[in-house]
């Protein structure tokens, strides 16, 4: 029950998500931070993973994040990533948080990635559906209509279109293929298959 859920402490959470069968998204965040240089700029797509990144990212050093936390601008997160490399330091490392809804909304733009070959780190938070629509929803006990997605297998998509790409189904070998995606020097999408389940 949405209303009624149970407030847990974010080491409680962190916790039981680093045992959990599924990939649970706060885990995926931490880890990301954790492992993430000091001077990463993370670029948040509108939706949950805006609930991620404000409570899992640390700023600390020269990080950044950037966002339309204000404004609700789904798929905001690729365009935006484009814009900060052009923006920054060449080198400066650029972590996108997309969620699937808002990467499948300008799925071209992955084209410009590798057409001007920027080397950001794309990671896509694959619940299968309009997770924050679907949250909102069910709190106000409305049923959720049409908020799934039919998802492709991301990984493989980017591969096709010249970025290397890497799928993460479970907490297992998380931190190893975070720290193999971070340390390419171009372009990667991570297909992180999280559960659709988890309560913001």
């Amino acid at each position: 029950d949405y209303k009624l859920g149970i407030v847990m402490k974010k080491e409680e959470i962190l916790k039981k998500a680093e045992t959990s069968k599924k990939l649970q998204p706060e885990y995926l965040t931490h880890m990301l931070s954790e492992l993430a240089p000091e001077n990463a700029v993370f670029i948040a797509d509108v939706g949950l993973n805006d609930v991620w990144s404000a409570r899992y990212l640390k700023m600390y050093g020269n990080r950044r994040v950037i966002g339309s936390f204000k404004h609700a601008t789904m798929a905001a997160a690729v365009p935006s990533t484009i814009g900060a490399h052009y923006a920054l330091e060449p080198e400066t490392p650029i972590i996108a948080l997309a969620g699937d809804g808002g990467l499948t909304m300008l799925m071209g733009e992955l084209l410009s990635i590798v057409q001007h070959n920027i080397p950001a780190k794309i990671v896509v938070y694959n619940n299968g559906g309009l997770g924050y629509i679907d949250f909102e929803s069910r709190l106000d006990d409305i049923t959720p209509f049409q908020t799934e997605l039919k998802n492709p297998n991301f990984a493989k998509l980017a591969e096709v279109i010249g970025i290397k790409g890497i799928r993460i189904d479970s907490p297992v070998n998380l931190e190893q293929k975070l720290r193999e995606a971070l340390q390419e020097t171009g372009p990667v999408l991570i297909d992180a298959v999280t559960d659709i389940d988890a309560m913001p």
